[in-house]
């Protein structure tokens, strides 16, 4: 369990540092906060005997009943757990936003992919625009199939929402941009290249994630290293998290197709955008219009074109894109890695 109550407060185990005492939101039992040096943090019940409890319902009770204030108090005129005949689904809220209705959801417990992906179908089906709010759970580090699975779309961007307990207001999360690889997005580009370069390296060793293996499988067909693949391979912007695998698996197989194109072929810009997208295992995003689905693919191939463009091995003339230089594959990681350490204008 991730999360308990302390002084009436909801609290997280992952960072929590006070004493208690803790106890289970859905049974009032008493719990203990649990550390181990392979498992992260979490909460646990004093007693075995308590061990099915799983302490979600309370906590989503209490978020539809914060969230039922909320709307009330924007004149949305809410309604808690209305069926809906026609696809057999009861939306937590339904509200009423100038005078049309959209759906409220407060997801506390997992919900995997292919539900969420028949709960919306019902939802459009019925032209009912929707939300989704996550609890507390979800406020660990997500994989990034998980915050694909919930980016919603605010204010022109990528988000996921909360709802945020302690303070009965949704919260709208921007700060899920991820670089492979690397904590700190905001890191120069030298510590960037140097940790991509050392993962790698290490995906080269273990061999244990399929996508990384066949990665590093063509590579060796083409007669390169993965892990001395190009520079221009290595993303160094923040990106949202829409590629199965990450971006930097599949900038190296885009890399890859040059050593198949011939100097000086070109095509329209269009046609590169396509050549890279059919190259991505892209993530779902269910909770996403096609239109938005379209824009965030679309910002990391633009990125890649313009990266390439940089960096001369394609050539803008005109509305058509030229490939003009090979990409530098290095002889090994280690001279890469010299490289990357005592060149100065990274």
């Amino acid at each position: 369990m991730k999360v308990a109550l302390c002084n009436g407060k909801i609290v997280r185990a992952a960072g929590c540092r006070l004493d208690g005492p803790f106890i289970c939101p859905e049974c009032g039992q008493a719990l203990s906060l649990m550390h181990g040096k392979r498992k992260h943090a979490y909460f646990a019940h004093t007693h075995d005997g308590d061990s099915h409890c799983h302490g979600e319902t309370k906590l989503h009770q209490q978020g539809k009943s914060q969230m039922m204030k909320w709307a009330k108090a924007h004149g949305w005129h809410p309604q808690m757990e209305v069926f809906l005949p026609n696809v057999k689904q009861r939306p937590d809220l339904l509200i009423q936003v100038d005078q049309k209705p959209f759906v409220l959801e407060y997801q506390c417990s997992p919900l995997g992919l292919e539900r969420l992906i028949e709960r919306n179908h019902g939802y459009r089906s019925l032209h009912l625009p929707y939300c989704w709010f996550l609890g507390p759970r979800y406020r660990c580090r997500l994989h990034d199939s998980k915050v694909a699975q919930f980016t919603q779309w605010h204010q022109g961007q990528p988000v996921l929402p909360f709802w945020d307990l302690d303070n009965s207001r949704p919260e709208f999360q921007f700060n899920y941009l991820r670089v492979p690889f690397v904590q700190n997005i905001n890191a120069n580009k030298r510590i960037k290249y140097i940790r991509q370069t050392l993962a790698l390296q290490e995906m080269m060793v273990m061999r244990t994630d399929k996508r990384w293996r066949s990665v590093h499988d063509q590579c060796y067909l083409q007669h390169h290293l993965m892990s001395a693949c190009p520079l221009v391979a290595h993303p160094t912007k923040p990106q949202w998290p829409v590629v199965q695998g990450g971006e930097l698996n599949w900038r190296i197989r885009c890399l890859l197709l040059f050593d198949l194109i011939p100097l000086g072929q070109a095509a329209p810009v269009v046609c590169w955008k396509n050549i890279f997208a059919k190259r991505a295992h892209w993530l779902p995003t269910p909770c996403l219009s096609v239109d938005n689905t379209l824009d965030l693919r679309s910002r990391i191939i633009d990125q890649l074109i313009q990266d390439l463009i940089d960096e001369k091995i394609l050539q803008s003339d005109g509305e058509m894109l030229v490939f003009a230089e090979a990409p530098k594959w290095f002889i090994d990681a280690d001279r890469k890695l010299k490289y990357i350490k005592t060149t100065p204008f990274l």
